[in-house]
């Protein structure tokens, strides 16, 4: 039991190249910029004469770094080896940073 829960907790950390507290680093600081987008885009809509592409030129930004993450159409395990995609969904995590 412990073990699936902690294999579903690194999981996509793993996919990405990450460990969990990495991939959690990545994923806050994205939040963060998802929510000052979401606030110029709440101004602009007001004042349509401040923020004209500022949410669109963030989004645009974080877009382009996403899609530069990780392996596309190939999951790698946390020891290196590449695995086709079916096989890295149901991996179980090669590394415990629980331990």
């Amino acid at each position: 039991m412990i073990g699936t829960v902690k294999s579903a907790f690194l999981r996509h950390p793993c996919a990405v190249d990450e460990s969990y507290g990495q991939h959690m680093a990545f994923a806050l600081r994205f939040a963060g910029k998802l929510f000052l987008a979401a606030l110029a885009a709440l101004v602009h809509a007001v004042f349509p004469f401040l923020f004209e592409r500022t949410a669109s030129r963030m989004i645009d930004s974080m877009h382009a770094q996403i899609q530069g993450r990780g392996p596309s159409r190939r999951e790698q395990s946390c020891t290196g080896r590449v695995r086709s995609l079916p096989e890295a969904v149901t991996l179980k995590a090669a590394v415990d940073p629980w331990t």
